[in-house]
């Protein structure tokens, strides 16, 4: 159960499969209001890609890497469940 009972994308740890490409966490845009924002609202405007062009992201599993924000899209989509 999510702390945000409006939330679309609120999933048990347990329900989900390949939690090494689901992303968590990203470097976000100075001044971006985090609260709120979500993938299918904002895509990627909030990511903020200042280390040569690409940006820090934490995946489920604990791991983070450094990615440009477009292959977090493609080939696989790693922001949706």
């Amino acid at each position: 159960m999510s702390g945000y009972p409006s939330s679309l994308y609120a999933y048990r740890l347990s329900a989900l499969n390949d939690v090494s490409e689901k992303l968590l966490f990203f470097d976000l845009k100075p001044g971006a209001n985090a609260m709120g924002a979500s993938y299918t609202a904002n895509r990627l405007s909030l990511v903020d890609a200042r280390h040569f062009e690409r940006a820090a992201f934490g995946f489920l599993d604990g791991h983070a890497k450094c990615m440009s924000p477009k292959q977090t899209e493609q080939p696989k989509n790693l922001w949706l469940p």
